[in-house]
């Protein structure tokens, strides 16, 4: 009995003690918190290239309006910010982030100013920065009007107060019961990711945040990029799971061969055509596109172009995204190697210049260095780059023409699993954040179009 009055008094205490907490985060409270700030790795060698993860959030009892907040900075010091991505933030949020990131033009400067955004109660968002430098602190300044801007973890009085009874709390609930406590450790094991090489780029960024967000730094996720999509399947697919390289696969194509892999759809990818910006085209029709590859054409200016030879870019037999356009778009294979460096034919006599690369980054830069050349990449290895990307057959490489049955070019991305995974092993806590808000906000960044009520997949 002496136990339980003990308790009692120990659970009023800390009752008194969350409210006065509650009171002391009363008004508007803007939190950060430094999630990440980790070496981006080069095989097994830190880079010169660094990342780190903000994030920031309303903790206070009050909404914070823009002009509440007053000069909201994190310094770098000793690096330069090459990059800022929107990590996670609510629809409404990351677009009023995204224009205020795009007015301050934070590249190369080593202090990030964080546009003032309306942010509710408990709303939150994060930011990615990718650094350069041998820096590796992060200091950040700023202020509220008529309020507060802390650190996370900052306690208060009342907050250590709050802490020191909750430990005596928990002791005395463990004395009392006689039970031992809960086991809260992350889960053992590695998981092995095969990933196509078109999801291997956004699965790294998957991870970081991955790790960021659940603290299992212990669990290593490693993905393993795969130019063969269904030989991974094959190995995913073994009757044995045990002998298979990976627990898990990521990849543009669908399986009708192994039952007991299970499919979890993540998103669309879309494919593009693409030329040279050079040629003068804007698109083709499916006719035309079969008929350069069939040699019946060897300038853009008889199909309505400039006066620059057609050169063919293309990838390997044992590539998903060639596969899908020899049988979704060209409706027939390609021609074989003419070139080995997209210029100059082996053999003048050959009806075509054709030339081959083993990735779609290493395409996309033969097309950018190549006059004349036309080759075909996935629209996130497409993105950023000077590339003119065709419209087939009048209609363009987006998702309402795929709905439509108008552009034929593209594939499903999804994860595969040998069976269910326990929920709570490691594979089965990695599976479900892979499929979770926060990774098709980055498929989405990426230039996927990922699964959701939009895109049912």
């Amino acid at each position: 009995m002496t136990w339980y009055l003990a308790l009692s008094g120990a659970g009023v205490l800390l009752a008194v003690a969350a409210l006065v907490v509650v009171w002391s985060r009363r008004g508007r409270v803007l939190t950060y918190r430094v999630h990440l700030d980790a070496p981006v790795m080069v095989g097994d060698l830190p880079s010169e290239h660094s990342t780190v993860l903000l994030r920031l959030a309303n903790e206070g009892t009050r909404p914070l309006h823009q002009e509440d907040q007053e000069g909201v900075e994190f310094a770098f010091p000793d690096r330069r910010i090459e990059a800022v991505h929107i990590a996670e933030a609510a629809p409404g949020l990351r677009a009023e982030l995204s224009r205020g990131l795009e007015l301050a033009d934070n590249a190369g400067q080593d202090t990030l100013a964080v546009p003032p955004v309306p942010l509710n109660r408990r709303e939150r968002f994060k930011l990615l920065v990718l650094l350069s430098g041998s820096g590796r602190t992060v200091t950040a300044s700023g202020r509220v009007r008529a309020g507060k801007f802390l650190h996370g973890k900052q306690k208060s009085p009342a907050a250590g107060l709050l802490t020191g009874l909750l430990v005596v709390f928990l002791v005395l609930f463990g004395l009392a019961i006689g039970n031992s406590s809960v086991d809260n450790t992350c889960p053992t094991g590695d998981v092995k990711v095969l990933a196509s090489s078109i999801a291997a780029p956004v699965l790294d960024g998957v991870v970081k945040e991955y790790v960021a967000t659940t603290g299992c730094a212990g669990n290593h996720v490693v993905i393993t990029s795969s130019a063969q999509p269904r030989e991974t399947l094959n190995r995913l697919g073994t009757p044995n799971p045990d002998s298979a390289d990976g627990n898990l696969a990521v990849v543009p194509v669908s399986n009708k061969a192994f039952p007991a892999l299970v499919e979890r759809p993540l998103a669309t990818v879309i494919y593009g055509l693409a030329v040279n910006k050079n040629t003068g085209i804007t698109g083709l029709t499916s006719t035309q596109l079969r008929d350069i590859y069939a040699g019946k054409y060897a300038d853009w200016s008889q199909l309505g172009g400039a006066k620059v030879p057609i050169r063919l870019v293309g990838r390997g037999l044992e590539s998903s995204t060639r596969e899908l356009f020899e049988k979704q778009v060209l409706h027939g294979t390609e021609p074989a190697i003419t070139s080995d460096d997209c210029l100059s034919p082996r053999d003048n006599a050959a009806p075509v210049i054709r030339c081959e690369r083993d990735t779609a980054s290493a395409t996309v830069d033969a097309i950018e260095a190549t006059v004349g050349a036309l080759g075909y990449a996935d629209l996130p290895a497409l993105k950023g780059s000077t590339l003119t990307v065709l419209n087939l057959d009048g209609n363009g490489p987006d998702i309402a023409n795929v709905r439509g049955g108008g552009y034929p070019f593209w594939s499903p991305l999804s994860v595969y699993s040998f069976g269910e995974p326990d929920a709570d092993s490691a594979e089965g806590r990695f599976l479900a954040y892979l499929t979770g808000d926060a990774v098709r906000t980055q498929l989405r960044d990426a230039g996927f179009v990922p699964c959701d009520e939009r895109n049912r997949c």
